[in-house]
């Protein structure tokens, strides 16, 4: 395929692709991060995941760089991110909280970020500074 003006080699993606990488960002869903996540360890190659499949995993950080990047010191080969709406909503609520101290948060966006957004906000520990999410 033509990409820049250079003729790209698109490949399926497969337990061997991840040899001789350092990162690897996966983004094509749960199944296929738990599919090829171990045989990305395997090779020493780093997992970016953007799938839910290790959102909820307490093991696996769970990083918004710009709020807590000092997570990725944690990893052990996988870091999760929020989907984007969590992360755009977190980016906008974070810098609140440190200003004002914000004590509660009502999440009614239309698919089921609330989950993700109690992960994060217990990631960063917000709770210990004062934050409550729907009074939990």
């Amino acid at each position: 395929m033509q990409a820049c003006g250079n003729l790209e080699v698109v490949q399926e993606t497969t337990p061997d692709s991840f040899k001789n990488l350092d990162i690897a960002i996966f983004s094509a869903g749960s199944q296929n991060t738990e599919i090829f996540a171990e045989a990305a360890l395997k090779n020493d190659c780093v997992v970016i995941d953007n799938s839910s499949a290790f959102r909820m995993d307490k093991d696996v950080p769970l990083v918004i760089p710009e709020i807590n990047g000092d997570a990725l010191e944690s990893h052990k080969g996988i870091i999760a991110n929020p989907n984007c709406s969590t992360a755009v909503a977190l980016m906008g609520l974070f810098p609140l909280h440190k200003r004002f101290g914000l004590k509660r948060f009502l999440d009614s966006l239309i698919d089921s970020n609330l989950e993700q957004i109690l992960r994060v906000a217990m990631h960063l520990q917000l709770t210990n500074q004062g934050l409550s999410l729907h009074g939990r």
